[in-house]
């Protein structure tokens, strides 16, 4: 006979469980404990089962997640907008292509902080992309802005084109026209 319990199997001599204390009667239990045994040791044996299901849907939802995400250019010009409004010269950096990024290091403090100058004299209030072409690695993203510049009483609006590569780390800009 089989503890209803904790499912350990308990001689019919016991009144009481061995393992849990739970009492035992064999008269009326002998019938629906053997018959709920199985079920019983079934339920606690699948917990680690579905435990094990959990953590391998979990590891199936973030590596579909990792395959499906694809950086996107304009995500690149929007980080680029963000950082030039919040005069972070390194995140501007990382937008930019390599051979800039590298040089910008290269300079010397002076130097750096008349380019943080320059990028400081001027906010990008809105911006909206208006059109993004991708061809392979190279992309072209249309973007309408609002510049305030500090010699200007009223904010500008103006029409920018980035032109883009894709790199190992993903998209970065490589030219800024206005039009």
């Amino acid at each position: 006979m089989f503890c209803p319990k904790c499912g350990s199997e308990v001689d019919q001599q016991n009144s009481f469980c061995t393992v849990c204390g739970n009492p035992i009667d064999f008269t009326d239990q002998h019938n629906s404990a053997s018959e709920k045994t199985p079920a019983g040791l079934h339920s606690i044996n699948n917990t680690p089962s579905k435990i094990i299901i959990g953590v391998i849907i979990a590891a199936v939802s973030i590596l579909l997640i990792f395959i499906c995400y694809k950086p996107q250019p304009q995500h690149t010009v929007t980080r680029c907008i963000k950082a030039i409004n919040n005069n972070d010269i390194d995140r501007i950096m990382s937008c930019l292509e390599p051979e800039v990024e590298n040089y910008f290091k290269e300079l010397d403090a002076d130097e750096q902080a008349m380019e943080l100058d320059y990028l400081q004299a001027f906010s990008i209030n809105d911006h909206k992309i208006l059109s993004k072409e991708i061809d392979g690695n190279e992309a072209e993203i249309l973007v309408a802005v609002v510049v305030d510049y500090p010699d200007s009483d009223e904010p500008e609006p103006e029409m920018l084109k980035f032109i883009l590569k894709k790199f190992n780390k993903g998209w970065r800009i490589m030219d800024m026209e206005y039009l």
